[in-house]
């Protein structure tokens, strides 16, 4: 029996992204029950995802006044209280925004808030190889209105802040949070029958027999020509809080994807021209191989080899303009 939280053992599984690995269509498949547990309970306390309490984290780690339109949400404090009163025997927080929080502040927030409304809580994250990160990240920045530059300045600028090194940040959350931290990649071959939803109610749910129904895939990638119109149109918009030009590139890319027909299958998607293909190759071939070594028994199919395909077999460089004022010299198509 357990003192804490009844007669059954409880798990709270905090999915902490990253960014661009099947996070939304995790989330909207829990908030829809498509997963379905045969011999246990689950809570997934949010209608969508748990994005929102990173405001919370921030008022919370700065002591600054909580935003206005949080006020009538539920906080760390109180959603950490419904999980402790469910009787669910797992309960599931998913915010890919919790990426960006560095690991020792989220293991202060897991002590503080919830380490006393369940038995264990296991942090479960996804990480893509770097250069499909790198691009499917710039192809979402330039979605949302948040970047305007060139997929070169992109690349340099993260290279130079350190964003996509993996290794040391995976380092540190294993070292606090031990066994309880799972990384998976996301790389479709190594995950359970080829389906991140598949995958993560095995990990999540430690193997339990369940019923993953069928959940079309959200946050797709989109066309040039799809990406070349939400450039213009967020062009009309930099001057706008941030927020409703997320809002608008998000709310217009579901839109997009709802009325793409079987004949634009294949459009052209956006890719890497071949000479920063090969930069990103060099640029993080050592922290794919460390990644590979430590978190992936040192198995060369996932990492470092995808890193390494990309300089083996790039894309064709044929460039493809999305406007003459975009000085994007590395958009092209295949």
């Amino acid at each position: 029996m357990s003192d804490k939280t009844g007669a059954r053992p409880k798990t709270l599984v905090i999915h902490i992204g990253d960014h661009k690995t099947g996070t939304t269509t995790i989330q909207n498949a829990l908030a829809v029950g498509s997963i379905q547990l045969h011999d246990a309970k689950l809570l997934y306390p949010a209608k969508m995802n748990h994005n929102y309490l990173t405001g919370f984290i921030t008022s919370y780690r700065k002591g600054t006044p909580l935003p206005k339109h949080l006020e009538d949400r539920d906080g760390l404090t109180e959603v950490a209280a419904q999980i402790a009163a469910s009787d669910a025997d797992y309960a599931v927080l998913s915010a890919e925004a919790f990426e960006n929080i560095p690991a020792p502040e989220f293991h202060d927030l897991v002590e503080t808030f919830f380490r006393g409304c369940a038995d264990r809580i296991h942090i479960v994250a996804y990480v893509r190889p770097h250069a499909q990160r790198i691009l499917s990240s710039y192809a979402e920045q330039i979605k949302i209105g948040w970047y305007r530059g060139s997929m070169q300045e992109f690349f340099d600028h993260n290279l130079q802040n350190g964003r996509f090194h993996y290794a040391p940040r995976f380092a540190q959350w294993r070292q606090l949070f031990g066994e309880d931290f799972t990384l998976r990649p996301m790389i479709r071959k190594e995950l359970k029958n080829g389906s991140v939803l598949d995958d993560f109610a095995e990990v999540a749910f430690d193997g339990r027999p369940c019923t993953v129904e069928e959940f079309e895939p959200e946050n797709q990638a989109m066309t040039v020509r799809e990406l070349a119109l939400m450039y213009f149109l967020q062009g009309q918009f930099q001057e706008q809080d941030p927020w409703l030009r997320h809002t608008l590139g998000w709310e217009l890319s579901r839109q997009l994807d709802r009325s793409r027909g079987d004949s634009e299958a294949k459009v052209r998607k956006l890719v890497m021209a071949r000479d920063l293909a090969e930069a990103a190759t060099a640029a993080y071939r050592c922290d794919a191989e460390v990644m590979d070594a430590e978190f992936f028994g040192g198995l060369a199919r996932c990492c470092a080899m995808r890193c390494a395909t990309w300089k083996n077999n790039p894309p064709r460089a044929r460039p493809h303009w999305i406007r003459a004022s975009f000085s994007a010299p590395n958009i092209c198509a295949t």
